[in-house]
């Protein structure tokens, strides 16, 4: 009686395990292609400098698994970063810096990512994205990858400086728009910003 309650047991442990392994494979590879930017879903456009309305900002800064995030400090009587985007204004919420990039466009995967995160009254979702290769110091990010060495999980440190915004973008605002949904859009630059060795061996240091 024992040993077929036992087996029982196994038996039903072991059909947990299966069907946790098979929940999570599939929402594995949902994830997957979530985060595949194919160039048939992709609308090349042209951005105009009027349409992003940035401002220099303070950020706090904090870093959750290996993940940088600046979320920007409120002001009175400062003007909030926005995006003016087919007839809605989108306002800043929150900067992700990843290493190495989390999208794929055309199939290549880059030593980085910046995604600026943006909301607007509708509750419609914008999210732009930067890559990031090495080259060129990016003096914006420069205090930024110096708090990244001594960051702590769950930790967060206002920036000294504010960072403008602006140069964490290509200036030449040629970029593809993707629509993942009715509620969210993602605009990706076609060409990448740079950071210099020195800032990126800071920033990868994060775990």
């Amino acid at each position: 009686m024992k040993k077929k309650y036992f087996l029982g047991i196994g038996l039903a442990v072991l059909v947990v395990l299966v069907v946790g392994a098979l929940i999570w494979s599939a929402q594995q590879n949902k994830n997957a292609k979530e985060t595949t930017i194919h160039q048939n879903d992709v609308k090349q456009i042209k951005l105009t400098r009027d349409e992003l309305k940035f401002q220099p900002d303070f950020f706090e800064v904090s870093r959750s698994k290996g993940t940088l995030c600046l979320t920007p400090v409120k002001a009175e009587h400062k003007k909030e970063s926005e995006v003016f985007y087919q007839k809605q204004n989108y306002k800043l919420k929150k900067i992700q810096l990843f290493f190495p990039s989390k999208k794929l466009l055309k199939d290549k995967k880059y030593p980085g990512e910046i995604r600026m995160q943006h909301q607007a009254k509708s509750g419609d979702k914008l999210t732009i994205v930067s890559y990031v290769e090495r080259g060129k110091e990016n003096f914006a990010l420069k205090e930024t990858s110096e708090i990244a060495k001594k960051l702590k999980n769950n930790e967060e440190i206002k920036t000294r400086d504010p960072i403008s915004t602006l140069a964490l973008i290509s200036q030449d605002y040629r970029v593809v728009q993707y629509k993942q949904s009715e509620k969210q859009l993602y605009i990706v630059f076609k060409q990448p910003i740079t950071l210099s060795q020195k800032e990126f061996d800071s920033f990868k240091s994060m775990k």
